[in-house]
């Protein structure tokens, strides 16, 4: 034929019962051949709801930033990473690096287990600030200190025979873009992954209230909390899924001008961003504010914890999102 028309109607009837409804279709002209649809499914009165129901809101742009941190890497990676600063000394600022092996399954024949890490740390006009491979420690355990860079050893340096489960060093660097070259190698020293971070660190000397990177540290019993209370320095989980049956123990450290103590306060928020309780935060030492949550009471799912530091000049706020297994 040399042209078509498509009829469509409403029906006047409306149902919303969600059922098949019967159509048919009769002409009274000799010799057309019609072609319809034997019927439709009516929508149903949820659904009706559903789609008449406003939009929802769009969560803060920092909750949905918190939740993509979250996001495994892709496949193929064979370690995790932690990055924190807080404030050093002399007006610099300090920087955390923490590392953790991810558990390969002994069916990915392509991955191959990550032993150690080789950190190389540059400024934006290309100045070295660190440049070795990460001392391991113990969960808990102050993080390791680095040495100068001319004293580190190079990437010619024999790897240590022994593997590891994670590691940390801290080091101070100045105000503004780092570089992190990241080599994760495996058991034999060969090179089984690379990444490179690209940060700003903030100026913790500056005239305004400010944060430091928010941590988390996953304990079992109250004795354990009670030993992570007692080191300022202990290295906090790299890995952001906890079990039920493990406690959080959550610091961050606050600093307002002229050595003024902020307000800091922290609220715990489901992922959509709706607060569910404020967690009581109590001074630790170094300008930090800690709290405990155990988190039997919570559902397997994300969370969100913002942090909120003010003062008469001003606030400022950090979110951190973390994963609850169910």
């Amino acid at each position: 034929s040399s042209a078509y028309y498509l009829l469509g109607y409403t029906s006047s009837r409306a149902p919303t019962d969600g059922k098949f409804h019967e159509i048919k279709v009769n002409v009274k002209r000799r010799g057309v051949d019609v072609r319809a649809r034997k019927g439709y499914w009516a929508l149903s009165k949820a659904d009706v709801a559903r789609v008449t129901a406003p939009a929802r809101p769009e969560p803060p742009a920092a909750v949905s930033n918190a939740l993509t941190s979250l996001a495994e890497p892709s496949g193929g990676r064979p370690a995790r990473f932690w990055i924190g600063t807080t404030r050093g000394e002399n007006g610099a600022s300090r920087l955390t690096f923490a590392w953790e092996p991810i558990d390969i399954p002994a069916s990915d024949k392509r991955t191959e287990p990550a032993s150690r890490i080789a950190l190389t740390a540059t400024s934006a006009d290309g100045k070295p600030m660190f440049r070795g491979r990460i001392p391991d420690s113990a969960p808990g355990m102050p993080a390791g200190t680095a040495t100068p860079p001319a004293a580190l050893p190079s990437a010619a340096t024999p790897p240590a025979p022994a593997p590891s489960r994670g590691g940390s060093v801290t080091f101070d660097v100045p105000p503004g873009q780092i570089q992190l070259r990241i080599t994760v190698e495996g058991e034999r020293g060969q090179v089984v992954d690379s990444v490179t971070r690209e940060l700003t660190v903030p100026d913790y000397t500056q005239v305004q209230v400010t944060l430091g990177t928010p941590r988390l540290f996953r304990a079992r019993t109250v004795r354990e909390v009670q030993a992570l209370r007692a080191s300022p320095n202990a290295v906090p989980a790299v890995d952001r899924e906890f079990s039920r049956t493990e406690r959080l123990l959550v610091r961050v450290d606050a600093f307002a001008p002229g050595g003024t103590v902020p307000d800091v306060t922290a609220t715990l928020m489901n992922r959509g961003g709706a607060s569910m309780s404020d967690l009581a935060l109590q001074p630790g030492a170094g300008g930090s504010f800690e709290a405990e949550l155990p988190l039997s009471a919570l559902a397997g799912g994300e969370y969100l914890i913002q942090f909120t530091a003010s003062t008469p000049s001003g606030k400022v706020q950090d979110t951190i999102a973390f994963r609850v297994g169910r």
